[in-house]
């Protein structure tokens, strides 16, 4: 059986895997795009002052992003009535400032882009994971404590039934 941790050890163990995750494919894509780069200037002269350049813009935004979509899909409110529009707003106004002035960082704000959509995704993916296996632990200890009360009922010689005035509800 599953056990139920302590609502300190949860938060912790969330904010972990969220700057893990995040972190993790911020430093991924970083050597990635820089290995690319750096390929049309010399590799290991320009390898890392670009690499550089982007895991400082990668680890925020990644952190951001991954956040933003657990905590939209962890808290039951809409997302898509509130997250989205506020995402594409922001990727609409950057790409208009990039796009329609003369910007030398263009593939830095596309790279930005891109990473902060992966990690949405990626992190409204595992909020909604962990909010469906916080529920199927909410039900096995519900039903734990209805097991203790029937038991504890029994022993004391008591109806097995749960009289209707404890849970609120009209007899049938």
């Amino acid at each position: 059986m599953l056990e139920e941790s302590p609502p300190l050890a949860t938060t912790v163990q969330i904010t972990v895997t969220a700057l893990s995750y995040a972190g993790a494919i911020a430093l991924v894509s970083a050597i990635l795009l820089a290995a690319v780069e750096s390929k049309f200037d010399g590799y290991f002269r320009s390898f890392g002052k670009i690499f550089g350049t982007l895991l400082l813009f990668s680890v925020p935004i990644s952190i951001i992003a991954f956040i933003s979509g657990f905590l939209t899909t962890a808290s039951r409110t809409s997302a898509v009535g509130n997250l989205i529009p506020a995402a594409l707003a922001l990727m609409g106004g950057l790409n208009i400032y990039v796009f329609g002035t003369d910007n030398r960082f263009k593939l830095l704000v596309g790279y930005c882009v891109t990473l902060f959509a992966l990690l949405l995704l990626l992190g409204t993916q595992y909020g909604a994971f962990r909010r469906e296996d916080e529920r199927a632990l909410r039900f096995e200890g519900l039903a734990r404590q209805e097991l203790q009360i029937r038991q504890m009922r029994k022993n004391l010689g008591l109806p097995a039934e749960i009289p209707a005035w404890i849970l609120s509800t009209e007899p049938k």
